[in-house]
Parts: C-alpha cells; structure tokens; sequence
C-alpha cells in the first residue's frame, strides 16, 4: 500500500480489498493462514481507514476465483461507501469478546443484524479453541444464541483453551452470518 499511495498521493487515502479463500482444498485440521485478512479487518490507532469484503462463501471452494463476480462486487462497493464516503451503512458484524465459563467459551459479537445465523445446520462450524502450545487447536461446534456464540471444550485432560479463531484455515467452511447474510470476518479473539 505505501508504494500505492505514493504512486497516487492524498487520492489513495482509503482502500477496500476482497478476502478470498486462499488454497483450493478444504483444511484437514487446524492452520495459521488467516492471519492476512484478520489484520486487514482490524482497526487501530494511526491506521488508514480499509475496507474488507469477505468473498470466502462466494463461488466454488477450490476455486479463488469465483465466478459471482456481481456479489463480490457488491460487498466491495458497500465497504467502499463506508469506508471511503463516509456513509452510515450496517457495520460488518465482528468479535467482540470471547470469555471463559465453567463449561464453555463464549463469543460475543457487535455490529450484529438481527440475530446470528447459521446456514445448512442448527451449530455454527468453523470455530477453534486452542491451547498455549503450538498445534493445539481444535475445531468445535458453536451453539448460537442471538449475538453470541457458546463453544464446548473438547474434554482432554491437561488442556485448557486460551484463544478462539473463527474461520482461520485456508479455505475455511464457515456457516455463520446474521441478518445482512454477509459472511462474517475472519477472526481471532482472547
């Protein structure tokens, strides 16, 4: 991006990008791809204002490209006209917090439509409670409950989870959206 804006000065203040799915075969276990477009949806003092369209539920998993460039193109133009315009379009849902109770982790998400919603099941696929150590995440299935999500731990002895991820491996299969029907960001919480 600096060469960019210095390419093109003051004009190249803002930008939106899309966030594809990045390899053509669905995980097999837990990854550490998604760290791209989990900083390219966060904020933070100093940063130039960006937009993210999430494009992962557009198209044929294996394929980057999807065909639907219309939805992509959509998503772009609503990221641009927030981002870029200024106009007070529906923020895209995110995590919030996520917080350990004596039986589950709960996620709570902000900027929600309406409720959450998991499309094709009745639980919400693509959440990881990991450990400390390297290799320790595993995928668990989500409980929705209006704008927060209640994980279970897997019960293993000697294992307690410090983090969440959400939709983090490469070419993730992830149901959960709200109202808007936009697939949520990728994320990362804790």
């Amino acid at each position: 991006m600096a060469s960019w804006r210095s390419q093109f000065g003051p004009a190249c203040r803002s930008w939106s990008c899309s966030c594809p799915a990045s390899e053509p075969f669905p995980p097999r276990r837990s990854s550490r791809t998604g760290r791209t477009s989990a900083r390219l949806s966060g904020g933070g003092r100093g940063r130039r204002p960006r937009g993210l369209a999430v494009t992962i539920d557009i198209g044929e998993r294996d394929n980057i490209h999807p065909a639907n460039k219309q939805d992509v193109g959509r998503r772009l133009t609503r990221a641009a006209r927030q981002v870029i315009y200024g106009e007070a379009i529906a923020r895209r849902t995110r995590s919030l917090s996520a917080r350990r109770e004596p039986t589950a982790v709960v996620v709570t998400f902000g900027d929600v439509e309406r409720n959450l919603v998991s499309y094709s099941s009745s639980q919400a696929i693509g959440f990881e409670l990991c450990g400390a150590g390297p290799g320790s995440c595993r995928f668990v299935i989500g409980e929705v409950d209006g704008s927060r999500v209640v994980l279970r731990p897997p019960s293993t002895p000697d294992w307690a989870a410090v983090r969440v991820r959400f939709c983090w491996g490469p070419s993730p299969l992830c149901n959960l959206t709200d109202g808007s029907g936009l697939q949520l960001v990728r994320s990362r919480s804790w």
